[in-house]
């Protein structure tokens, strides 16, 4: 399995995995992602087999407690990076044919990594349906600060220290 950075390229891959993992409401336009890629170029990865997408995690520094909107192409980035105070992760997903394959532990385990070398004391995310579990055996832990997650349906935000 070969983990490597996430082009526009890859947005068919990622809008296909996207579709077989989550329900219509949750769906985010290739635009959104798009501008996601534009403003953290190296801080999302797309995980593949003999050239098959298997799985993707988008994430990118942030500022604050308070997560970016769902599906938002037009964000309030943190100018310059330098005053990001933790590391967003937006979205992993990895296809039903490959669960099992430990495709999202190596997505996550880069994407600390990247993180930590660009010295961000913390990581967040939105937690959504059953995964509150999955991300609690990565470390991260449930987060009551108010944040309006309305738009994500059954979620949490949750944290964790880098």
């Amino acid at each position: 399995m070969l983990i490597r950075p996430l082009t526009a390229a890859d947005l068919p891959a990622v809008a296909a995995i996207q579709a077989s993992c989550y329900p219509p409401e949750l769906l985010e336009q290739a635009e959104c992602f798009a501008a996601k890629i534009a403003f953290s170029p190296a801080s999302h990865w797309l995980a593949e087999r003999d050239g098959e997408a298997l799985g993707y995690l988008f994430c990118h520094p942030w500022q604050g407690w308070h997560p970016p909107d769902l599906d938002s192409r037009q964000l309030c980035w943190p100018q310059p990076h330098a005053a990001a105070d933790c590391f967003y992760l937006h979205d992993l997903a990895v296809a039903p044919s490959a669960r099992g394959l430990g495709v999202a532990e190596q997505l996550i385990d880069t994407a600390l990594s990247w993180a930590r070398a660009q010295q961000l004391p913390r990581a967040m995310l939105i937690a959504v349906g059953r995964a509150p579990a999955f991300w609690l055996r990565h470390g991260f832990v449930a987060e009551r600060n108010g944040a309006d997650l309305r738009k994500y349906g059954a979620a949490e935000l949750m944290s964790r220290t880098l």
